[in-house]
């Protein structure tokens, strides 16, 4: 299956404060974990309000729990996905929100010794973000991560 992740080089450093903050690639155990369970956050500047408001001018999260990919087929009304290169979170929990339309590409984090760290990147959801269904992430996998290392060192080298 091909993936459609892109590295953006910006022209200036960027400046760090208490909105702006970096985010790890998952490295060594990480790369093998599934986080099921556990709690991550989702973020975006998608639809926020169901699928016929208008984009969100502002950042905004959500924390959700990582679904084991059994459950999420059940739960989906996708019948292929999750592959094992997806990462799935519920939506369905406490009125928690979905990624929706606008949010692809946006992020999907744990904290791991208080520090942010990227599992997945936000690939597709129900049409109907407000219907609760799971949300699907492309999964930081070994491959990927690699992948995006050797981009990052033959810019360095440029």
């Amino acid at each position: 299956a091909s993936l459609d992740i892109a590295i953006v080089y910006v022209k200036q450093s960027i400046q760090f404060n208490d909105y702006v903050q970096p985010v790890s690639l998952p490295s060594n155990y990480l790369l093998e974990e599934t986080f099921v369970g556990e709690l991550g956050t989702i973020t975006g500047h998608g639809q926020y309000c169901g699928y016929d408001c208008s984009s969100s001018s502002v950042l905004r999260f959500s924390k959700n729990r990582v679904l084991s990919n059994d459950d999420c087929r059940e739960l989906s009304p996708y019948n292929s996905f999750p592959s094992e290169t997806q990462i799935c979170i519920s939506t369905s929990e406490n009125g928690v929100g979905s990624s929706c339309r606008g949010d692809s590409g946006s992020a999907l984090t744990i904290m791991r010794h208080s520090e942010a760290v990227l599992i997945g990147i936000s690939s597709f959801g129900n049409r109907k973000c407000d219907e609760g269904k799971p949300s699907i992430f492309t999964r930081l996998t070994r491959e990927i991560v690699s992948w995006i290392w050797s981009e990052l060192s033959m810019q360095a080298d440029n």
